[in-house]
Parts: structure tokens; sequence; C-alpha cells
């Protein structure tokens, strides 16, 4: 029996070489470069699955120096043949890192390999080298012509895939999807185009494999052998396409060819038998309880609450009482549908024919006339209409267009990947890279031109056009009320507001949530139900690598910063605001802003600019507010000025609300936005007032050395770059506190923020269940030092006095004599240093300090009405 490896050689020299007098391999930095096998191709490909286990194998490179080389290489194939043949085709989905990478590779994999199937061709889904991307492999059984093989990739190639950077991808243009064969011949003294093979040993963990479909997710598996396609299934499939448009399958469905009482009765029978065989599970999973609502009937979650359908408000039929099998009741809104309708409705499937293909898969009933799954073209003037929606923009009334339209874009959707949602009655459209986005009239136009057929109406013929400028404004004044809500966008897996981890990329109705993995695999991220102590110990370990070479002024600054840390996994569980953190140090360099990037770099892969605190309120504000509005976890405040009381209003608001209010800018339109995220501060001994100190817990730092920016005994120089290629690692090491904490019982943290209770609850107790010291044990020294010299006024002040009212006059000449009239009031001079501390204890009149209470006394007699106060002794 031949070892697995040399089934894998087997089947590499079998199907994935065009030619065996070149090959490529991989030098240097790792670029390909075209290469003659001195040694047999099968010794180059034993090392290039088996790495330093395989015997070294030779090429000759011309040109090259050494012109011969050695070693074990990475191999790939060129296509096409001298001849212009190739013996496959090749669908290259770009992830990121690449310039044009997809917003999800997978997912466009996954429609070509669906087409394909539909077809009754073959395909091999293989994970890319770097881990973000996918391959998809068809297999020919001779070598075909390389212009057919190009035909029918670019007819399969998916429109409308989403860019990360913005836009769709174009395999013409080699944007996002890339289709090799990439030429019809060989260029004169050419090698032709270049794919890596599967299976290279260096490849990172799950790469170059090939995957399976289990239950729609991919599982990796070893092929034993490959299923190859014959070309005259390739010429029949082509023919098909050309007949559908948008390479979409031209098998009628029952609509199409329910018009004679044969036709209806077959349909019928069909729906009988699919609906007995069909498996419930594989339409409503996500949606059943587990539980009977009633005889005949399963309790079920309505995918269309507003409010998440905490308590199941809807049933589906089971089969076994007077209701088709598969209805869906919503006892919100009084509706039965179908199962066909209730895929339509969220998404699953674009029309009620793409429905009956759906059950036909998951029941295991082929639709009438169907016995394979490649179909022949239908007969000229039969084929069926496009399941994209055609809309006529004239003639008719607004409403009924607008109606249209909106069915139109929510149907084009998928229920976790809608392509435009709302939030604070805007549209909005998620993207990874810059957040939340608020459409205008040509981003709407571009969603609309790419969701349904629009034409103007002259005499009997149709004329293609896009939507007007009214359609555009009337949808985006009056957003559908069923538009899907989005409050935030994370780029890694956080917990719901019941504990759960959410793994799956994709939207989350019940969190108004988009997860979008960024800049790190989604594979791989998460934790065990019940982590063991060594696994806690090693994950706190491995966060602690962060911080290792920062000074921190005490346990309790320490741990305030793995608050700051850990907080957005878990925002989701905080009910209610969270407090700002502020990482302080003495002097600069002391790598404050460094911790703040740090946070960035974990949760966004990247360490943008830090943006500095204006000084005017009303800036202030506008900076709230474009902050809030892409929806990101992370919000960093840079360098508050050493010089100056910090006292902005409008950042105490923010940080003890968990939504926040303002008018949108260039409108007078007022906009409610969430606050979800971590607030950050940086600054050299920033002087706090009251309402900020209160709201904020101290991360302070202090340097041994007069200027601590020259240091170089740091573990990790460069701090950044390695939290970047440990951001899996590190991501999980949270998920390992989180979730022991969680299994744990959710020990709720000790101590005492006012504002802030269920912060201290969730935050606190995760950190001190996993062994962090000192949690607010300094937020006393986190108050505003004028605080502190009106406690030792009013010391003064009581013991010169008494409880006898005294003028304004005469504390300032007290406060003086104490050492702290300058620490009252900043800058004022001598003879304005009066009206300056009247106007300071004007503020703090009915304010207690230790047991006294300052109260302020009318006393007309004095000049001009001035005030005085007094003390009132408590208890």
């Amino acid at each position: 029996m031949a070892s697995p490896t040399d089934s894998r050689v087997d089947l590499l020299l079998r199907h994935f070489f065009n030619r065996t007098d070149r090959v490529a391999v991989a030098r240097g930095g790792g670029g390909p470069c075209a290469a003659e096998a001195v040694s047999p191709l099968v010794d180059l490909v034993r090392g290039h699955i088996l790495g330093e286990d395989a015997e070294s194998g030779s090429v000759r490179i011309s040109g090259g120096q050494p012109p011969e080389m050695q070693g074990r290489f990475r191999v790939g194939s060129y296509a096409p043949g001298p001849d212009g043949s190739t013996r496959w085709l090749c669908f290259d989905l770009d992830g990121p890192p690449h310039a044009a990478a997809l917003v999800d590779p997978l997912q466009a994999a996954l429609a070509v390999h669906q087409t394909l199937r539909e077809q009754g061709l073959p395909s091999y889904l293989e994970r890319s080298g770097g881990g973000a991307g996918w391959h998809l492999w068809v297999l020919f059984k001779q070598p075909v012509p390389a212009s057919k093989a190009r035909a029918l990739g670019h007819a399969l190639v998916p429109k409308g895939a989403p860019l990360v950077q913005g836009g769709c991808a174009d395999a013409t243009k080699c944007k996002g999807i890339e289709v090799f064969p990439k030429s019809n011949r060989v260029a004169k003294g050419g090698y032709g185009n270049m794919v890596w093979l599967p299976w290279w040993h260096g490849a990172a963990e799950g790469a170059n494999q090939f995957y399976c479909l289990e239950d729609g997710n991919p599982v990796r598996f070893t092929p034993e052998t490959f299923e190859t396609v014959e070309e005259v299934a390739v010429d029949e499939c082509l023919r098909a396409l050309q007949a559908s448009p948008r390479g979409a399958s031209p098998t009628p469905g029952p609509r199409a060819r329910g018009r004679g009482s044969r036709a209806k009765s077959d349909f019928k029978e069909w729906r009988r038998r699919a609906l007995a065989a069909l498996d419930l599970h594989a339409v409503y999973g996500e949606w059943l309880t587990g539980r009977s609502e009633s005889p005949g009937w399963l309790e079920c979650r309505d995918p269309e609450s507003p409010s998440g359908d905490r308590d199941p408000s809807a049933g589906v039929a089971d089969g076994t009482s007077d209701a088709e099998k598969g209805t869906f009741h919503s006892f919100r809104d009084g509706q039965s549908v179908s199962v066909f309708d209730f895929l339509v409705r969220v998404g699953t499937a674009k029309s009620f024919r793409a429905a009956c293909g759906v059950i036909a898969d998951f029941s295991g009933v082929p639709l009438p006339g169907r016995t394979r799954t490649l179909q022949r073209p239908a007969a000229k003037g039969s084929e069926p209409k496009s399941e994209t929606p055609e809309i006529v923009i004239n003639g008719r009334q607004l409403p009924e267009v607008v109606a249209e339209a909106w069915r139109a874009v929510i149907g084009a959707g998928e229920p976790r990947r809608p392509s435009v949602l709302q939030r604070s009655g805007r549209l909005v459209r998620v993207t990874p890279s810059r957040g939340i986005e608020i459409l205008g009239e040509p981003e709407l136009r571009a969603v609309l031109v790419r969701v349904a057929k629009w034409y103007r109406r002259s005499g009997d013929d149709q004329i293609d056009c896009t939507p007007s400028k009214v359609i555009l404004q009337d949808m985006l004044a009056l957003p559908a009320d069923t538009l899907p809500s989005v409050d935030r966008i994370v780029g890694f897996p956080v917990y719901d507001r019941d504990g759960r981890l959410l793994l799956e990329p994709g939207y989350y109705a019940g969190e108004q949530l988009w997860y979008e993995p960024s800049g790190v695999s989604a594979a791989g991220l998460g934790a065990p139900e019940r982590p063991s102590s060594e696994q806690v110990v090693q994950a706190r370990a491995l966060l602690e690598e962060i911080v290792h070479d920062f000074p921190f002024a005490s346990d309790s600054d320490r741990t305030h910063f793995f608050c700051g840390l850990l907080l957005p996994l878990v925002r989701a569980m905080v009910r209610g605001p969270t407090p700002l953190l502020m990482i302080e140090a003495p002097t600069t360099g002391s790598g404050k802003s460094l911790l703040a990037k740090v946070v960035l770099m974990l949760y966004t892969g990247q360490a943008p600019p830090l943006r500095p605190w204006p000084e005017q309120e009303e800036e202030a504000r506008k900076a709230i507010t474009t902050m809030l509005s892409a929806g990101h976890p992370v919000h960093c405040i840079d360098n508050l000025q050493v010089h100056r009381r910090h006292s902005s209003a409008n950042l105490a608001v923010v940080l003890t609300t968990e939504c926040w209010a303002d008018r949108e800018m260039h409108s007078h339109r007022q906009v409610e936005l969430p606050n979800q995220a971590l607030w950050i501060a940086t600054g050299n001994n920033p002087s706090l007032s009251d309402e900020l100190s209160r709201r904020s817990i101290r991360c302070r730092l202090v340097p041994s050395a007069e200027r601590p920016e020259l240091r170089t005994d740091f573990r990790h120089p460069d701090l950044l770059g390695w939290v970047r290629e440990q951001r899996s690692r590190l991501l999980n090491a949270g998920y390992v506190l989180v979730q022991s904490w969680i299994a744990s019982g959710r020990p709720p943290g000790g101590g005492t923020m006012g504002s802030f209770e269920s912060w201290v609850e969730v935050v606190g107790g995760i950190v001190q269940h996993a062994g962090f010291l000192g949690f607010l044990a300094n937020k006393e020294q986190v108050r505003d030092p004028r605080s502190e010299a009106l406690a030792e006024l009013v010391e003064a002040w009581w013991q010169q006095q008494g409880d006898r009212p005294v003028a304004v006059a005469a504390l300032a000449q007290i406060a003086e004599c104490r050492g702290v009239l300058q620490a009252l009031c900043p800058g004022a001079e001598s003879k304005g240093s009066a009206s300056a501390l009247g106007i300071l204890l004007q503020r703090y009149r009915d304010h207690i300090i230790g047991d006294r209470r300052i109260r302020r006394v009318e006393q007309p007699s004095l000049h001009k009405g001035a005030s005085s106060y007094r003390l009132e002794r408590l208890g």
C-alpha cells in the first residue's frame, strides 16, 4: 500500500503539471523563478511536500548565480503548456494582505464551487499558502485548450464580490480574483502563468491543504484521488452558461415549467416528497430551541424580531399536524409562511425558484425533470428569466418603485452579510478598513444597480437606465424598517451579552454587531469551555509579555492596563458605561503612547497615529461624534497637555452614557450613536477635573532614568511588530482568561466605582479571577489636585472660623497662608484671587469635603451683595 506521501506525490505529478521541462521554484525572499529540473521531477515534488525529510533536489536557473542550486524547493506549475492546453483550471481568490483583497474570499470560492456542482463539474477547495485566500481547482481528464478553460473560468466568476478597499472584484483585471491560465498560449520565450502547488511543507497551519464541506463549513481533508472533468462536459457547461444570464444554472425551476397540468402535478408531488424527506434543522437549525411549542410545532426564534427574540416567539410545523411541514408561524406578527418563502425572507434564497433548489439539495429529492446536476441548454425561446429583479421607474407611483427597490436590496443580501444596514436612521455599509460608513447618493446608486435591473418604458420597449435622484433621496430619507441595524464592527471574536463567544464572521442581528476578521485568520481563535489552571497561567504569562518592559508605578496601575486590554472582548457583557483608561507618566518617552498603540494593534491590526484632544468644547463634541460614527472598538486621545486642567464636559458625558446624542455634521439633524468602545487617554502628569477623574482609572508609568527614550534593554525591541505577529495567540490568551472566569460562575469583582458598577462586576471579576492585584486600589490618586487643595483649605478654615460665615476675601487670605491659593486658582493675580476663589466656591456650594459641607450664605449688607460661606459639620 502506498504511503500518504507517495499518494500525494503521485496526484501532483498526474494532474498538476502542464509541462515537465520547466517548473517554478522559490528562492531568496520567496519569489518564484523559472527553473529546469536537473533532478527527476518526483524528487522535487517530494522535497516540496516533505522538506528536510526528503532528499535534496537540483534545479538549473538560467542566468542564476549560481546557475545550479540544490535544496528542497517550494514548487509551482505553469499553465498553459507549450501546445496551448492545460490539465487544470484554477481560481485564485485573494485575501489580506493582498492589495486587492476580497472581503470574504471563502464565500466567493464557495459560490464558484456551488455553481460548478450545479453543472455537474467536480472542484476542489484549497486554502492558499498565506492562509487568508483560497484556490479552487478543476482538474481535466485530458488536457483541454487553455482558451476553453479560461472561458469556463470567467463565466463562473461571481459577480459583485466586494473588496476590502471598496469596489468589486474583477477577474478580467486580476482584482481580487484571478483565473489561471491567464493566457490562451505561451508567449515566445515565456513559460505561462504560475500557481504554487498544494501540500507545501512550509505553509502556515492549515494552508496549502484541501478542504471539503461539512454542514456548510470547510473541513480539512486529504483526497485519495481526484475526480476529473471531460472536455465534452466543459463544452456542455459553456453552452448552458451562455444560455443563462450571469452564469446562473439554466435548469428551469418549477415556476418556469409550471404551465401545464402535468407540470403542476409533477411539482406538487415533488413538493410533497421533498418536504417529507427534509430535515428541518437544515433550514431552521440556528433558530430552533430544541423544545416543542405545541403538538405538531417546534419552538423557534423569529429571525426578524428587533429584540433578538430572547423569548422565542415563533413555531415551525413538524409535519404531524394539519400544517404543511416546514411552515413558519410568527406570533409577533401573526403570519404563517411556507419554508420556501422563509428561505427568501431570511435571504438564504433570492427567489422562490432558488428556494426550491435549496430544498432539493437539503432533502436529496431532485426537482421534476432533473435526474442529474448537469443540464443541457433549454430550447431557443424557452430560457427562464433571470432571477435579478427588474424595476421600471416611469409611469408608476414613487412609493411602489421604492418598495420594489427595498425588496431587491434586502433580497440580495445574506442573513450574515447584508449589503445595506441602518444606524441611527441612516443607511450604512460595513467595510473592515473604514468601519461603518454612511451611504450617500453615489454609494446607494452603486448598490441598487447591482441588485436589480433598472428600465425606463418607452412604448413597447424597455430602455436601460439607473435609479433616479428622487428614488435615491426617498430611500435615504426613509430607510426600510426591515433593514438590519448595526452598532459596532470588530475584527476579532467577542463575547455576546450572554457570555457566548461569537466565532463565525459576519453579522449578528441580536447584538447588532458585525465581525469581520482584520489581519488575523478566524480559524483557530477561541478557548476551551473550561480552561485548566495551567492554561490560565500560560495565558496570563503570554499577556504579561506585552508589559514586561514598562515601569508601572504599582500593581494597581499594571492591573488597570489589563482591564483596558480585556474590555473589548467582553464589552457586550457590561451593562452600562465604562471608565477612561488614563495612561500617564511624569515625562515624555516613558511609553504611554506605545501602550495605547499596543491595544490598537491587538484589536485592529494596525497602530494609526493618535489624535490630540482639542481645547475647545465645540471641537471636542465634533471629535467624539466622528470617533463614534465609525463603530470601532477602541478610541484613543493622545498627549493631554500638562499646562492646563482638563475638564471637558463632553468627554465626561460620553464616559457615562451608552448612547451619544449630537447634531449631525453639516446639518441640523440629531443623531444617536451607540458608545460601546474602550476610551484611552495619555498624558504627562495630566490634571483632570473631578468630573473626569472620577470617571477614570489610572495606569501610571514611572521610569527610572532621566531620559527613558534612550533605553535599549528591551525584551521585544519592536513591540508593535511582535504584537502583530502574535495577535492570534494573544487574543486566545484573553479568551482563556475570560472563559475561565465564566466557567467559575462569573465571580464579581471587588471594589466600588460609581456609575460603573457593571464594569466593576465583569472586568474587575475577570482580572481578579486571573490573579492580577490591586484592582481600583489607586482610585484616590486619580482625584483632581484642586480637590486636595480644597480639602486643605476646609481644614484650615474650620480650625480658624468654625461654622461662622466668612467672606470670600478672608477665605482667600486663609488659602494664601495655607499655601494652596495658587493650586485652587492657578494663574490668578493677587488682586483677582478673591474673585477667582469666589467663582470656585460657587461651583462647590453644598459640596461635602470630609465631614463638612460648604454652605453659601447671602448677606446683603456686604459690599455689592458679595457672598460669604460657612461650613456645616455633618453627623
